[in-house]
């Protein structure tokens, strides 16, 4: 069977998936807690939030509306600052998304699920396939910074 377009859209969330629990994994809670001169986000916080988005974005591909986004940062509530328990809900958000896009009709890629905006299914399943990579290259950062130079992925 030829690859097709949602094909890649699923494989490239996998990948995200993959790749992104592979360095959750390789932390410990204190790396993962770890903020620049205590004003940025840790660790915690943005896997949260790729957590949320999701999540989000597996409800608009399942017809759903997820209701009003929060306005500023995503931060991570106190249970969800534990390695185990944000790769848990990290799995769980990720098997969300690449089975929805994977179920969805490829023939609305080109529709816009959010009223007020002009972004497409195609748009945000692009979007959630890099959302997890642009934030684990923050781990990566982090990781460096504190001494594990690894690739824990490949």
């Amino acid at each position: 069977m030829a690859p097709t377009l949602q094909s890649f859209l699923v494989k490239s969330l996998r990948d995200s998936q993959k790749m992104l629990l592979a360095d959750v994994r390789a932390m410990s809670n204190e790396t993962l807690s770890a903020t620049a001169g205590g004003a940025t986000r840790s660790g915690f916080d943005f896997l949260y939030e790729v957590a949320v988005v999701n999540k989000r974005m597996a409800a608009r591909f399942k017809g759903q509306d997820p209701g009003p986004s929060s306005e500023g940062w995503i931060m991570a509530p106190e249970e969800f600052r534990d390695q185990e328990k944000i790769a848990s809900l990290l799995e769980e958000s990720y098997e969300e998304i690449a089975e929805a896009v994977e179920s969805f009709d490829s023939n609305r890629f080109d529709e816009q699920p959010i009223p007020e905006s002009t972004w497409t299914y195609l748009d945000l399943a692009g979007l959630a396939a890099i959302h997890g990579v642009y934030h684990d290259a923050q781990l990566n950062y982090i990781q460096a910074m504190h001494g594990d130079e690894a690739v824990h992925w490949m």
